[in-house]
């Protein structure tokens, strides 16, 4: 009979999860789960936590952190003792004897060679809880999944049964935090993160690391508040405990900028970004760099990078590159890099976009370094970039990415597809682990706002394509915040949902920013399309919070109530802007009834005094949040980013005040874009983000014509078949293009947040006689066709796909629809570029897509459907 229930018990355990364990909830889901129909109280007389061995310093350490969380969630005091209590015993074995390996063994729970060195078995039963596993680390990850069980299911002193065989897919499981692009998190924050990466069985910890480490013989670049090697050094002993190596980091080549602003190094770069592979002194420079920083990381692995090599060939290197290959000059570089790193026993993490983009690169570079295939993208595959590495033998981590960079809060629905398939099909390709990046461009969002997409990427390392990935919201809420109503995941959700609406371009920091006031004596028109939309997210997210059952890190609720802040202020921004537009143009109207007039401008006063007001409490919020996160050190750019609105709300405010108290002497009023506020309504989607390049040299046809003839020689000359001519150019940011006197210029991202046009005339180094160049994509949903409106000052010519279009070459101003074509758009990505040539004067343009719904993400344009 005692057969019998055994094999009917492990039946449905082996199934892994029948239905009773859903009502589980676990970051990251283990392999295999089941929920069994009792449960184990605790209890300060008999509970007892039992180590073996007793004096294993690590199990010490995980024995003490569930004792914690007993005490934080059921208020119990349990003792560590290394006396058996088989009354209520809670035991931390890590080499179980015959009596536990045989109860195990009977309860379907083995200890086999699945587990690997960091899985584990947790057994909880009505008397006796068991965490088995070969390795420390083993043990403390059971500990992690046991700490949630009691965090989330604890009631009355109880939690449930559950018997738990678990182990990692991927081998590293590692988190890169960008801490060179603005923010420097503080020593308390940084051991926080550690904890809490700890929690979701992270094992592997990265610092994205340009100029912010001080070494002694190149300590000048490193700014103030830059890591000491002694902080180092104290992270990495306070990362071992908590089963995280901390990997050395140091960018080795591109993105080199922030160094080579230095006297002492600016001889040593290629366009100001690039570490020029022509000196010696720039391998002596690393060789210094490294003889002090690597010591300091126990790590087996360090990581170099190397990625983004836009200014290779254009320096010093130009004769080298042309001589013997893009792909040698590069494998030269990191094979340098791996031998000197390999003095030290490191292996080397190199970025693999170069190797991707060069194939024959592969060939050239040794074997045992470490790749690290990134694209940040939610594409449905990413066999292409993990086949040619697999096919030629190495190793490789891939590198997802939590969209946060330059934005106030993270794109996270994006964010959690790439980490799906990225690791699904890393995983295929037998991966060696993961790395899931944060960046921190422009310090204008808040590391916070990342656990979610963390703990994503934490779920997915650990049990990829688990079933339970769907409900991954509600495990995420229950298990790391103690929230089992899912109120944090539903703000989350509220606030992630609008990123894509297009003026809100999925969180950019220039929407927030924006200085919506055009300058003096000129004009601009202002959307507020879809923001009464946003506001209301905003204020949902706000009422959510406020019944948010948080029992754990409610500080994080602190960034997501300042975000759904920052979400109504933007839209009451716009409004109050083209409100007080009008008060003031009613006041203007108005000026032969005195009483009528006064009003309308103390209501403008009143309006933007409001919101100036709520400015600074944003900026006084921002200042707070930041410095619970952060050292002190950039704080003052993000300052000055809001300080150039105030002093926008400031001068308008003024301008307002002398007005009134002129009027009041009998003067009439300065005209509405004498006082900055020759503001009105926008209607349209218009395309108001754009990669730009420019400018170029368009001289007359015939140099004795009249100054107000059309410039002709740069329209008609292609200045971009260098990277495929006008019919085949694919630009990205940041790719350089040669002037024809040999100056370099590269694309670049605009957004116009004032109306319509597109604004060349401010944009460039020189803006007459010259041509310049517009491009953005569009994603259709099918093959489609549909109406393309625009207008230019001066002439310009439309491609598409390759195609020229349309091409107008006449002196005019823009205007709006002037210009209409039929756009063949086939099914995906399609390619427009507009070429704007330029007389004098006036220089701009305008573009849609007419009677078609649009959302943007930068300049990549996705038709909705309906």
């Amino acid at each position: 009979m005692k057969k019998n229930i055994f094999c009917v018990f492990c039946f449905i355990f082996l199934v892994s999860t029948f239905s009773f364990a859903e009502d589980l909830h676990l970051v990251p889901w283990p392999q295999e789960v089941t929920r069994l129909d009792s449960v184990y109280r605790f209890s300060s007389e008999n509970s007892r936590i039992v180590i073996e061995p007793e004096n294993d310093s690590d199990m010490q350490f995980a024995a003490k952190q569930l004792q914690q969380e007993i005490k934080n969630d059921a208020e119990i005091d349990i003792k560590i003792t290394d006396q058996d209590n088989p009354s209520a015993q809670i035991l931390l074995t890590l080499m179980p004897n015959k009596k536990t390996i045989k109860e195990l063994k009977e309860n379907g729970l083995v200890l086999d060679e699945k587990l690997g060195d960091e899985g584990y078995v947790l057994f909880v039963q009505p008397k006796k809880i068991i965490i088995a596993a070969k390795t420390s680390s083993g043990v403390f990850y059971g500990v992690q999944t046991l700490k949630q069980l009691v965090r989330v299911h604890i009631d009355k002193n109880s939690i449930p049964c559950v018997a738990v065989r678990d182990w990692p897919t991927l081998q590293l499981r590692g988190v890169s935090d960008d801490i060179s692009r603005g923010p420097i998190p503080t020593m308390e924050f940084f051991k926080e993160c550690i904890r809490r990466y700890a929690e979701l069985k992270i094992n592997m910890l990265n610092y994205y690391t340009e100029n912010v480490v001080r070494t002694k013989k190149h300590g000048c670049f490193a700014p103030s508040g830059a890591l000491t090697l002694e902080q180092i050094r104290e992270l990495s002993g306070y990362a071992k405990k908590y089963h995280i190596d901390l990997v050395g980091c140091f960018q080795s080549f591109g993105h080199f900028e922030k160094i080579l602003e230095y006297p002492q190094y600016e001889h040593l770069g290629e366009m100001g970004s690039l570490l020029s592979p022509a000196y010696k002194e720039s391998y002596q420079l690393l060789a210094d760099i490294y003889s002090e920083l690597v010591p300091v990381y126990p790590s087996p692995y360090f990581t170099v990078l190397c990625d983004e090599l836009w200014a290779l060939g254009k320096g010093a290197s130009e004769k080298m590159v042309a001589e013997k290959g893009r792909a040698r000059i590069f494998a030269d570089h990191v094979n340098w890099l791996h031998d000197e790193l390999g003095k030290y026993n490191k292996k080397i993490l190199v970025t693999a976009d170069e190797p991707l983009q060069h194939p024959d690169m592969f060939d050239l570079m040794k074997k045992d370094i470490i790749l690290l295939p990134w694209d940040y993208s939610g594409k449905e595959s990413f066999s292409d970039m993990l086949q040619p590495i697999a096919d030629h033998g190495f190793n490789f981590l891939v590198t997802t990415g939590v969209n946060g960079w330059r934005k106030t809060f993270p794109v996270l629905n994006e964010s959690l597809v790439n980490i799906k398939n990225f690791v699904r099909d890393g995983v295929r390709y037998n991966a060696l682990g993961m790395l899931n990046t944060t960046w921190d461009e422009w310090g204008s969002g808040f590391f916070t706002n990342n656990w979610y997409g963390i703990a994503y990427g934490a779920d997915q390392g650990w049990h990829s394509e688990n079933s339970y990935s769907d409900d991954f919201g509600n495990r995420f809420s229950a298990a790391i915040y103690g929230d089992k109503s899912a109120t944090v995941y539903k703000v989350i959700k509220t606030l992630t949902d609008v990123a894509s609406i297009p003026p809100l371009r999925n969180y950019e920091s220039t929407v927030f920013f924006s200085r919506l006031f055009p300058d003096v004596g000129l004009s601009a028109q202002l959307s507020i399309l879809y923001w009464n939309d946003l506001k209301a997210a905003g204020e949902k997210a706000l009422q959510l919070l406020q019944k948010s059952p948080t029992a754990l890190y409610s500080k994080d609720m602190l960034y997501l109530r300042y975000a759904a802040d920052q979400l109504i202020f933007m839209a009451d921004y716009r409004m109050a802007v083209l409100q007080t537009a009008e008060y003031y143009r009613q006041a203007c109207l108005n000026q032969n009834d005195k009483d009528a007039c006064r009003n309308y401008l103390l209501k403008s006063i009143e309006l933007l005094s409001s919101i100036r007001q709520r400015w600074q409490g944003l900026e006084e919020q921002h200042k707070n949040l930041w410095l619970l996160e952060n050292r002190s050190y950039w704080l003052e750019n993000i300052v000055e980013q809001f300080q150039l609105l105030e002093n926008d709300l400031d001068d308008v405010i003024g301008r307002l005040t002398n007005a009134y108290s002129d009027f009041e002497k009998g003067i009439f009023l300065p005209s509405p874009a004498r006082v900055r506020l020759a503001v009105k309504e926008l209607r349209g989607n218009f395309f108001q983000t754009w990669l730009l390049c420019g400018s170029f040299p368009n001289p007359k046809d015939n140099p004795d014509a009249p100054s107000h003839s059309p410039a002709c020689v740069g329209f008609r000359t292609d200045y971009l078949t260098a990277i495929g001519g006008e019919t085949n150019a694919k630009p990205t940011e940041g790719l350089y293009v040669q002037r024809p006197e040999k100056s370099q210029i590269s694309w670049k991202m605009h957004t116009t947040n004032l109306g319509a046009k597109i604004d060349l005339k401010n944009l460039f180094d020189f803006a007459e006689r010259s041509v310049a160049y517009a491009y953005c994509e569009i994603m259709a949903p099918e093959n489609m066709t549909v109406k393309a409106a625009l207008g230019s000052n001066d002439g310009v010519k439309v491609f598409l796909n390759g195609r020229l279009l349309h091409e107008k070459h006449e002196l005019r101003f823009v205007k709006i629809d002037e210009d209409v074509v039929d756009f063949s758009l086939q099914k995906g990505t399609n390619r427009v570029l507009l070429k704007i040539d330029q007389g004098r004067g006036k220089w701009g343009f305008v573009f849609r897509l007419k009677d078609v719904p649009i959302e943007n993400r930068g300049n990549l344009y996705t038709i909705k459907e309906e």
